[in-house]
């Protein structure tokens, strides 16, 4: 890892930072190899306290990049970081920072011993009081449903449980701020809704709020729980912003449908009762594009009175989701 020392606060302060925990200026990152070539393109971001955001977009697009060079995992090549909690008048040392950051990687590092020893050496490496460490570890072992796993090693654990291991060791420290790469790759459907809430549940934690910034593919998921949003292709940054707002400037919806009924017969349907939309293939399912005033309602109107039976069907105007198919 190269140490680097960041730009004081006062040269780009573009908002307040009473609450932010995290903040960049055109941050840049290359990589350059035989025969791929990468570039973090410059890129403008604050993480808050209390605050999840979200950093979405296909694999290989710097999702992975970004989330090191918050962590301190890798060096900068341009651009201006700051950690405003923890220093305003003089350069950030990575030691302080890291004292304050809990980093976990797609990839989770084997460790030795059971959950519960783990978690015991971590609170008492990391100056929680003795007194007060089975305590700790008793509570998030229950908060985040370990307790049948207690004594369990890493080889009895699924890839789901290690993650939520992997959480609780980041939380014994009771970090400002937690990096996550992909959490939900290893969670069945209700185990990452479950994950959700308890990221959501320990960002607002009374008297010690956590900014949050996680990597995933599961969009409508990490979409509900998000304060804010980053979509990233090929380096880009195609969207920064609250999660709420995505789609607020659109000039037109867009629709996802699975159905058996053919492209051919939608499209001739669509042109006798719903002539304003265009439909197309998009991999297996069928992407609906209609003007501000075609509604959803208007749309499954349509689909109801030709007897076409979806079999998935989202509204995704205001989705991310919508920047993959265009």
């Amino acid at each position: 890892m190269t140490l680097q020392l960041v730009e004081p606060i006062s040269k780009y302060s573009p908002t307040p930072y009473d609450d932010a925990i995290f903040a960049c200026h055109d941050l840049t990152k290359t990589y350059r190899g035989k025969r791929v070539n990468f570039v973090l393109q410059p890129l403008d971001l604050t993480l808050r306290l209390g605050e999840i955001t979200a950093v979405v977009g296909e694999n290989g697009n710097g999702k992975t990049t970004l989330l090191k060079l918050i962590a301190g995992e890798h060096g900068k090549d341009g651009g201006q970081m700051h950690y405003p909690q923890f220093s305003t008048t003089r350069p950030t040392d990575w030691y302080t920072i890291k004292q304050n950051l809990s980093y976990i990687p797609q990839e989770i590092p084997r460790w030795y011993g059971t959950v519960r020893e783990q978690l015991i050496f971590s609170a008492a490496t990391h100056g929680v009081p003795v007194e007060k460490i089975d305590q700790l570890v008793d509570f998030l072992i229950g908060r985040l449903r370990l307790d049948r796993y207690n004594d369990a090693r890493w080889q009895e654990l699924s890839g789901g449980y290690k993650m939520r291991f992997a959480l609780a060791k980041a939380l014994v420290k009771k970090p400002r701020l937690l990096i996550i790469d992909e959490p939900l790759a290893n969670l069945d459907v209700n185990a990452q809704v479950i994950f959700l809430d308890d990221l959501r549940a320990f960002a607002t934690t009374p008297g010690s709020p956590m900014a949050v910034i996680l990597t995933s593919q599961h969009l409508h998921e990490v979409e509900r729980i998000s304060d804010n949003i980053i979509f990233m292709r090929d380096g880009h940054t195609l969207y920064s912003g609250q999660t709420q707002s995505f789609g607020d400037d659109r000039g037109q919806n867009s629709y996802e449908l699975a159905t058996n009924v053919s492209l051919n017969t939608l499209q001739t349907l669509a042109r006798r009762d719903l002539p304003e939309a265009t439909i197309e293939q998009n991999g297996y399912n069928f992407l609906i594009r209609t003007p501000i005033s075609v509604d959803r309602s208007d749309v499954l109107t349509f689909l109801i009175q030709n007897d076409v039976t979806p079999d998935y069907f989202r509204d995704i105007s205001k989705s991310t989701r919508r920047l993959f198919t265009e």
